[in-house]
């Protein structure tokens, strides 16, 4: 399916001057904040003097190579000033507008669904962005994947790698394979397993073993239902196609690494 234009440039890319008073009052950390903002090109100054401050990471948002990298999951984005989050929030909206059915009458792509490669497409259009820092684009990634589900905007699988696609629902289930950033099961239990354990966990959970606070007639209809369907084969593999991508996004910092490796895991290649 095309690509779709969206209006993901920023209207301003220059820096923004930061509040000092959310970097601190030693020297070394105002020192960082002008660095970054007089001369955000010195990326070797910044980050030495990120090295002696250990809060400057979480006061600079602003320009292109950003020392903000996302190396411990869940992403944490308790550091982004709640201005800033509603800001991202405005960008996730635009992204997702063209593939909303009113987007444009004359536009053939503006069907109210969604592909796995145009899900990749954004993934790509966030992790280029200059005007925002590692963790922003972790924000915004996450803030789409909230707004697909809030939209309720149906998630096309013909272009997914069949052996990530739900065994038990289809297409109605894609969630193993989107997730938040800060997400609790795939970005948080599991990532910080050891990969042996997590394997193991990822199978019990297709068990029923995490089913225990389900009401009873409720964990009896699902162990029916296993019964019946098998393991939801589906489900173990895109975990474990997640976990490949939040490792990728752990080692480097980088949300490029994660969006590389996610359409590595959950787009056919040979649809291109």
């Amino acid at each position: 399916m095309a690509d779709k234009p969206t209006g993901d440039a920023p209207a301003n890319n220059s820096a923004r001057a930061l509040d000092r008073g959310q970097v601190g009052d030693g020297q070394g950390k105002a020192d960082l904040a002008q660095s970054i903002y007089s001369k955000p090109e010195d990326f070797r100054r910044t980050i030495n003097l990120a090295q002696n401050s250990a809060d400057s990471m979480k006061a600079f948002d602003g320009t292109a190579g950003a020392p903000q990298l996302v190396t411990q999951l869940p992403a944490d984005f308790r550091s982004i000033p709640e201005g800033r989050r509603k800001e991202i929030a405005g960008m996730a909206g635009e992204l997702l507008r063209p593939y909303t059915n009113k987007a444009d009458a004359n536009n053939r792509d503006a069907d109210g669904k969604i592909s796995f490669g145009e899900i990749g497409s954004i993934m790509d259009r966030i992790a280029k962005r200059p005007d925002l820092s590692e963790l922003e684009k972790c924000r915004l990634w996450s803030d789409v994947r909230i707004g697909m589900g809030k939209m309720g905007l149906p998630i096309e699988d013909s272009d997914q790698v069949p052996k990530m696609i739900d065994s038990w629902h289809g297409k109605k289930d894609p969630w193993h394979a989107l997730i938040t950033l800060d997400d609790g099961y795939h970005g948080n239990r599991l990532i910080n397993m050891t990969p042996e354990k997590a394997t193991q966990a990822i199978i019990d959970h297709e068990n029923g073993a995490d089913n225990g606070h389900y009401p009873l007639w409720k964990q009896v209809g699902w162990q029916a239902a296993k019964i019946i369907r098998g393991v939801n084969q589906g489900d173990i593999e895109s975990s474990e196609g997640q976990l490949k991508a939040l490792r990728a996004l752990r080692e480097t910092g980088m949300f490029s690494d994660y969006a590389k490796e996610w359409k590595k895991q959950f787009v056919r290649s040979d649809l291109k």
